[in-house]
């Protein structure tokens, strides 16, 4: 059989029938707990018109990102309009999720071929074997996984809240911090330059203190002198 159409995890569709009953079916994941010959799909042709189409909206164009037997974690993370749930929770509450026996799966990637279920999931795991990263593409694709965990997450959240919302937490605003106000520094004088402070020294230094007269070489007043 030949399937140079198809690119490594991506180019197929994940709609096809069963082949007991030819009834449409989109297979949404492929590991089943204890029952790795399972595979969990939806029976489109049971869908009511309004979330069939919704469905195929969603799988038309986004499926072509997810690899065979992942579209659950998409589904997760999408709404059916007017439902609360999301989309997967939504499907397989109403019974419109079973499980069957990957060999009774036959896969349409396009409209003129048929795949069994294992063969295409076989060549799949071929061409999605892990190959040897650098540590660059390593921290890349961390970064990538990361991002995805936390898209998870937070819809995960949304629906908790959806259910009790007073289980959203409060968001407190941070009070506006006063601005402030740098107090100016005190303005220094400035020293008068030396010759304006030489210039106003007491005159005290230029005029000389007169001594004073000796009281023995004047005479006295009022007195004569004895004669001799």
């Amino acid at each position: 059989m030949n399937f140079n159409y198809i690119k490594p995890g991506k180019m197929y569709r994940h709609n096809g029938f069963l082949k007991n009953n030819h009834m449409e079916v989109a297979v949404v994941e492929s590991n089943v707990p204890e029952q790795p010959e399972k595979a969990l799909v939806v029976l489109i042709q049971r869908l009511p018109n309004v979330l069939r189409d919704e469905f195929n909206n969603i799988v038309e164009h986004e499926g072509n990102t997810i690899s065979l037997g992942q579209l659950s974690g998409l589904l997760s993370r999408r709404k059916f309009q007017g439902m609360s749930m999301d989309a997967y929770t939504t499907l397989f509450r109403q019974n419109y999720i079973i499980a069957v026996n990957k060999a009774d799966i036959v896969l349409t990637p396009n409209t003129a071929t048929a795949i069994p279920y294992l063969e295409l999931e076989s060549l799949t795991k071929a061409q999605e074997a892990p190959v040897e990263l650098t540590e660059e593409e390593k921290a890349v694709r961390l970064v990538q996984d990361a991002a995805r965990l936390e898209a998870d997450a937070a819809a995960l959240r949304e629906q908790a809240y959806a259910i009790k919302p007073d289980l959203r937490p409060i968001e407190r605003v941070a009070p506006t911090p006063r601005p402030v106000v740098e107090e100016a520094a005190p303005v220094k004088q400035e020293e008068a330059p030396a010759k304006e402070v030489k210039a106003k020294a007491p005159a005290k230094a230029k005029t000389a203190a007169k001594p004073k007269a000796d009281a023995t070489d004047a005479p006295k007043r009022g007195r004569k002198p004895k004669a001799s």
